[in-house]
Formats: C-alpha cells, sequence, structure tokens
C-alpha cells in the first residue's frame, strides 16, 4: 500500500515539474486584446462600451500584427524536414544522398543577410505595415478614449516601452557576458 502512494506521489511530483517547466501557450490575439482592454479599465476608469471597444481595436491590432510576424523572424531551422535542435529530421529510415561528385560553383561571396535586396525590401515594406496599423490603432483610441484617458494611456504604454526595452538591453549584457564579449549597447534598426 506504501508503495502504490509513494508512486503514486512521485507520478503527481512528476506531471507538475513537467508542467512547470513546459513552455506557455501563446495567447490568441482576442485573448490578448481582453487582458489589455481589462488593464485599461482598471488603469483609466473605462466603462464597458469602452472597454469593447478597445478590445476590438486591440484585437484588429495584434491580428494585422500576427499578419506580418513571420517576415519578421527567422526562418525554421533544418530544412524541409525539420531537424535543427528540436528534433524532426529525415523520416525513418530515409537518408539523404550523400554521393557528390562535385561541388555547385558559386558566383563570389554570400552577401550578408541584411544587405540582400530582396529581404530588405520586404522588411521594409513590412515595417511600413506595422506602422499603418500602430497608426491606426492609436486613431481609433484616441476616438474611444477621453483626451485625459488618452494621454494617461500613451505615458503608461511609454513606461512599458521603456521597461521592456531596458530589460532586453540588460539581457544582452548578459548574454555577451557569458560569451566573454564586451557588452555592447542595444542598438534598435528603425
Amino acid at each position: 500500500m506504501k508503495r502504490l502512494i509513494y508512486s503514486l506521489l512521485a507520478m503527481a511530483a512528476t506531471t507538475l515539474v513537467f508542467n512547470a517547466t513546459a513552455q506557455p501557450q501563446r495567447m490568441t490575439s482576442t485573448e490578448r486584446a481582453q487582458q489589455i482592454a481589462e488593464q485599461m479599465a482598471h488603469e483609466l476608469q473605462l466603462d464597458t462600451k469602452q472597454q469593447n471597444k478597445v478590445e476590438k481595436i486591440y484585437t484588429t491590432y495584434f491580428d494585422a500584427m500576427k499578419a506580418n510576424r513571420p517576415v519578421m523572424q527567422r526562418p525554421p531551422m533544418g530544412g524541409p524536414h525539420g531537424g535543427g535542435m528540436r528534433g524532426g529530421g529525415m523520416p525513418h529510415g530515409e537518408r539523404p544522398n550523400m554521393e557528390r561528385k562535385e561541388r555547385p560553383q558559386m558566383n563570389g561571396p554570400r552577401p550578408p543577410m541584411n544587405q540582400r535586396p530582396d529581404m530588405q525590401e520586404l522588411r521594409e515594406s513590412t515595417q511600413a505595415e506595422i506602422d499603418k496599423a500602430i497608426e491606426k490603432r492609436n486613431k481609433s483610441l484616441q476616438k474611444v478614449l477621453t483626451d485625459k484617458q488618452y494621454t494617461r494611456w500613451q505615458k503608461i504604454e511609454q513606461e512599458r516601452m521603456n521597461r521592456d526595452f531596458n530589460r532586453m538591453e540588460s539581457k544582452q549584457g548578459e548574454r555577451d557576458q557569458q560569451r566573454g564579449q564586451r557588452p555592447q549597447p542595444y542598438r534598435n534598426n528603425r
């Protein structure tokens, strides 16, 4: 009987540890919009009508940002079969053809990632779309909120952005120290 109880406790503890270390699920656009609308309602004393409008504004905004996200992120590692550090790779039993008679000819050195014209243009157009979404969100918020509420929200947003920027800068410094490099200030590429 004691063995059974200890076994159950060990399984429960293992389950708790795995759940605690698992990466959290990303929130949907609607969930994030609800969270921000609730925060704004608390901070700015919004009525329910304002809160519902703010939630719709942020849902639209997050959907627009999500549409531009794949362009701004790195491609997955490992090619068409996955691979990389997260497993994946070739299907069981298949092996790549390792017989190569000659290497393909390359015409000059490969240009750096940020100087490839197609990627640079894509990033610039994506950034323009993001800027439009931010501008649209801000104009919509200005219509819904009073002048006092909007000014207060801008102040709260600026404080949050500064806090996030400082956090990002300190993480970069920690990574540089771990690599034995001299810490460099974070550079925003905008």
